[in-house]
Parts: C-alpha cells; sequence; structure tokens
C-alpha cells in the first residue's frame, strides 16, 4: 500500500488518495487507519445495502475521521504544548512572545513561527481563526488535543 501511494504522488504531488477498507479483514483495517495517518490520505468504508443479493448497492459511504501521526519534531511538540496549556493565544505574536519567551521583532522567530503555525493548521493540529485585522487567534483541534496529551510518547521534554 505505501509503494502504491508514494508512486502516485511522485506522479501528481497534489493528488487526493482514498483507501477503501470495506470488506477488509481487522488487520487489513488497521494497517489502512496506520498507513492513512502517517501518509495523509483518506480513508473509508462503504455499508452494503444486502450483502447476499448479487447486486450489492452502497447504502452510504462513510469517511473514517483520521488523526495524522506524523512524527512531530520537538519545535512543533513545544508549540502545540504550549498552546495546550495556555487554551488559546491572540496572536503570533502572544504565542512567540509570551508562549515561548521569544523575541518577536522583524526576524526569524516571526517567520519561522508563522511557517510552524501553518504546517500544524495544514497537519489538523491547529486551528486559527481571523478576529481582526491584523490578528488570528490559535487553538487546538480535537486532534491537537490528543497529540499534546501523547507528545510525550515521540520526544524527550
Amino acid at each position: 500500500m505505501y509503494d502504491i501511494i508514494v508512486e502516485e504522488r511522485e506522479n501528481d504531488v497534489s493528488c487526493r488518495i482514498y483507501i477503501n477498507s470495506s470488506s477488509s479483514t481487522r488487520v487489513v483495517t488497521i494497517a489502512s487507519y496506520i498507513t492513512a495517518a502517517s501518509m495523509g490520505v483518506d480513508i473509508y468504508y462503504t455499508r452494503i445495502k444486502d450483502y447476499q443479493s448479487e447486486k450489492s448497492d452502497a447504502e452510504k459511504i462513510i469517511e473514517i475521521p483520521v488523526m495524522p501521526i506524523k512524527p512531530q519534531n520537538k519545535t512543533h511538540l513545544d508549540v502545540i504544548n504550549k498552546i495546550n496549556e495556555e487554551n488559546e493565544f491572540d496572536s503570533l505574536k502572544d504565542l512567540v512572545v509570551k508562549g515561548l519567551n521569544l523575541d518577536y521583532g522583524k526576524g526569524t522567530n516571526r517567520n519561522k513561527y508563522s511557517r510552524i503555525v501553518r504546517e500544524l493548521e495544514d497537519l489538523g493540529f491547529v486551528k486559527t481563526s481571523k478576529f481582526s485585522r491584523a490578528k488570528k487567534k490559535i487553538k487546538l483541534t480535537e486532534s491537537g488535543k490528543i497529540m499534546a496529551n501523547i507528545s510525550y510518547l515521540f520526544h524527550d521534554n
């Protein structure tokens, strides 16, 4: 499965990949979920109206929510943990200055943490919402809260 996904992504980096876990054994379904979570693909299950019928029409297609389990670097985990401690930050500047105790000036920290927050948002761990012209609230998603609670498994603090 991994090789197929890698090959498809080599051909088209932005392609959306789906894994159908219908009629799979438990082991294959778990492997499919782990693959989906670690490679950023979608997984779904199709409920069939009547398995005994020769014509088995899909009753419902259910997308299975997947928590990304891509290993995070220590900086990502530090940001996730700090947001978890404070519940939310009113801006990137508040996160960097008040949360992480770093300089926010015109330099690397502002750019670095802006990129990190975007990456965490793309991974589904952080949600931002603009509430004024120049400020975005930064808070964790449910997946981000789970990641904060298990982050000790990934890196020593």
